[in-house]
């Protein structure tokens, strides 16, 4: 966008904004046949305007003001700071000396090499690095979907390898909400009814499920397509219905890949915000691989992972950014 000579916005289906290489915006709000307008949405959000507004004629033109219909709960659609958290009690995840490698011989290839790290309550955890630096693999490491070449991982207190897959089930069922790239959604489904079905199968009563999924999508900015089937969502709506479901449960430890990969700038600065408020007000310890700078700056944490070794070859480069292992730098940036 940043070279293009010209940038057409698309919102919901319809012409939004029009940029030029000037930097000229043609028509902030594009009329529409029938007197239909898109307004900036992070505007509307920092005006108070949610789902109904009044128009007042002005002799300058018209005044948009918010109806008096309070607001519902929830995030506003706008990024805001978001106070930086503290460790609320023991680390809820651990890596010690793991290191990860696949292939045999002069094929095998070395992702992580002798990683210690540490993930506390309370914090949001950001995983960086170039493609390829093992920052999917750190994660699956950490729900127990992939098993370490060495290195001891634990979560709360139990050691990985002595679990075997139905145990590990049984742990990510009990205190783990994964979203991963694929997200992993029940297609026919509605978005609602998935949300739902991760609180169900956890022990909570349907009505129960039911208002609290409508209660996650809210904030999410997709309450009004809550009753839409999964597969005639939009790659961007069903990676927020993915974080939605994760969250919902209220699990200690949540992993998500690439959670702003498929959004928009104004939904990637409302997600951060999100992930950062539900570490703080949950305890969870929430852990994002992510190249994303939004993300990255509302992060309690940042651990970046060097470059991928070579086949054959010894531990992954580090950047010197005050290392906590052989194959990471940990930045912390919560309060002293």
């Amino acid at each position: 966008a940043a070279i293009a000579d010209r940038v057409v916005h698309i919102r919901d289906g319809r012409l939004s904004t029009e940029t030029r290489a000037d930097g000229s915006v043609v028509g902030a709000a594009v009329i529409g046949r029938g007197g239909w307008a898109r307004l900036p949405e992070d505007e509307l959000a920092a005006a108070g305007i949610d789902r109904h507004a009044v128009v007042e004629p002005r002799p300058d033109g018209l005044l948009v003001r918010p109806a008096g219909t309070p607001a519902p709960p929830g995030p506003p659609r706008a990024a805001r700071p978001v106070p930086r958290g503290r460790p609320t009690g023991p680390a809820v995840a651990e890596l010690h000396g793991v290191t990860v490698a696949f292939g045999h011989g002069r094929t095998r290839r070395i992702v992580l090499s002798g990683l210690d790290a540490t993930f506390e309550p309370g914090l949001l955890s950001v995983i960086s690095g170039r493609s390829g630096s093992g920052k999917s693999t750190l994660l699956r490491l950490l729900a127990g979907l992939e098993r370490p070449s060495a290195g001891r991982v634990t979560v709360l207190g139990t050691a990985l390898e002595d679990l075997d897959r139905e145990r590990l089930a049984a742990l990510r069922r009990r205190s783990i909400g994964v979203v991963a790239q694929g997200v992993g959604l029940v297609p026919h489904l509605s978005a609602a009814e998935n949300v739902a079905l991760a609180l169900e199968i956890r022990g909570r009563g349907r009505g129960a499920a039911a208002r609290a999924a409508l209660a996650w999508l809210e904030p999410l900015g997709i309450a009004d397509r809550a009753d839409a089937r999964v597969d005639t969502l939009s790659a961007g709506e069903r990676q927020r219905v993915a974080i939605a479901r994760a969250l919902a449960p209220e699990p200690a430890l949540v992993v998500v890949d690439e959670p702003t990969s498929r959004l928009d700038e104004v939904n990637a600065r409302h997600v951060a915000a999100l992930l950062a408020d539900a570490a703080r007000t949950q305890g969870a310890a929430i852990v994002c691989a992510t190249h994303e700078p939004l993300l990255i700056r509302v992060a309690d944490r940042e651990t970046v992972l060097g470059a991928t070794a070579e086949a054959g070859a010894g531990p992954a480069n580090t950047e010197a950014r005050g290392a906590s292992g052989p194959g990471a730098a940990t930045v912390a940036r919560h309060a002293p």
